[in-house]
C-alpha cells in the first residue's frame, strides 16, 4: 500500500484456490404406465454430491427434494438435476425425461356370454388384442395371476377376465360370462332284461323327461355313435351285456348314460332219447321212460 507521502509497504500475499466443478450427475430416463404408483426421480440419478432439482435448464429456482411426478397424465416431462460438491461448486445440469405411457383399452371379446352344457369339454376363451398387444387371462376381477390361455370350467357358471399388455403397460380387464346349462338326469330304464339264447328280442325300453329325446349307444359306455332308434339286444351269445341310453334336452345338453343289463341264458342241450318198440295190443307205456333230460 502507498501512504500520503509516497512510501510503499511490503506486499501481502492473497491465496486464491479454484475448486474443480463436479461432473454432472448420471441419470436414466424413466417411463411408467399410466395410473401406477408415483415414484421419486431420485431412483434414476447416480451422484456423490448434494442434488439440486430444477424445472428447466435455465431457472435459478431449485429444490433439494427429488420430484415425485404424477402418473395420471399421459405424456413426457423433462426435469433437470445438478450436484454440488462439499466445496460448494455446482455441476452442469443433466436432464431426466419422465414419460407416462397410456394404458391400452380392454381387449375385444366375442362371443359373450359363452354357453356350455355341464361337464362337456370346453375350448379356450377368445379375445382380440390390438397389434403388438399380449393377452392376460384371469379367473378373478382384480389381482390374481394371469395365464396366456384359459379354458373355462364347465362345472358351474362363472365370469372370466382378460386384459392386454401393450408397450409394457397392462390395461383394464374385459369380462366374459360363461353360462353352464345343467345336464338332465339319466333317463328312467327297465332293467334287468333277460332272454333265452336265440330268442327274438324286442327293443330296449327307456323313458325320457318331458321335451327330451333318447339317445341309444348300444354297448358303448363312453364315446360311440348315438342313434334315436332303441337298441335291440343280441341273443346269439349267452352272457351279460350292458346297453346304454341317455337323454337330450331341448337346449342340446345330454345326460349321463343309464345302463340296461341284458342277460342271455344259454339254451339247454336236446334231451337224450331211446327209440321204443312194443308188441301190438300190449299195455301202453309212457314215452318218458325213453328220454333222459335235466330240465322240464
Amino acid at each position: 500500500q502507498l501512504d500520503p507521502v509516497g512510501c510503499e509497504s511490503d506486499r501481502a500475499a492473497i491465496a486464491v484456490t479454484v475448486y474443480p466443478r463436479p461432473a454432472a450427475p448420471t441419470t436414466t430416463n424413466l417411463s411408467v404406465c399410466q395410473n401406477t404408483t408415483p415414484v421419486s426421480l431420485l431412483s434414476s440419478v447416480s451422484a456423490v454430491g448434494t442434488l439440486k432439482w430444477y424445472a428447466d435448464a435455465s431457472t435459478t429456482t431449485f429444490s433439494l427434494v427429488a420430484p415425485t411426478p404424477p402418473t395420471t397424465t399421459v405424456g413426457a416431462v423433462t426435469y433437470y438435476v445438478s450436484q454440488t460438491s462439499a466445496d460448494g461448486c455446482e455441476s452442469d445440469r443433466t436432464s431426466i425425461t419422465f414419460t407416462v405411457v397410456a394404458l391400452p383399452a380392454a381387449p375385444a371379446v366375442s362371443p359373450t356370454p359363452v354357453t356350455y352344457c355341464q361337464d362337456v369339454t370346453a375350448v379356450p376363451l377368445v379375445a382380440t388384442a390390438t397389434p403388438g398387444g399380449t393377452l392376460n387371462w384371469y379367473d378373478v376381477a382384480t389381482g390374481g395371476t394371469s395365464v396366456a390361455s384359459l379354458i373355462p370350467s364347465t362345472a358351474a357358471s362363472a365370469n372370466y377376465y382378460v386384459s392386454q399388455t401393450v408397450n409394457g403397460c397392462e390395461g383394464p380387464r374385459a369380462t366374459i360370462n360363461v353360462i353352464i346349462n345343467a345336464k338332465p338326469a339319466r333317463p328312467a330304464v327297465t332293467t334287468p332284461v333277460a332272454y333265452c339264447q336265440q330268442a327274438t328280442a324286442s327293443p330296449l325300453s327307456a323313458t325320457a323327461g318331458a321335451g327330451n329325446s333318447l339317445r341309444w349307444y348300444g354297448t358303448a359306455v363312453t364315446l360311440g355313435t348315438a342313434t334315436v332308434v332303441a337298441t335291440v339286444p343280441q341273443t346269439a351269445t349267452p352272457g351279460l351285456l350292458n346297453y346304454y341310453v341317455s337323454q337330450l334336452d331341448p337346449v342340446g345338453c345330454e345326460s349321463d348314460r343309464a345302463a340296461i343289463a341284458v342277460t342271455v341264458y344259454p339254451r339247454p342241450a336236446a334231451p337224450t332219447t331211446t327209440n321204443l318198440s312194443v308188441c301190438q295190443n300190449t299195455t301202453p307205456v309212457s314215452l318218458l321212460s325213453s328220454v333222459s333230460a335235466r330240465y322240464t
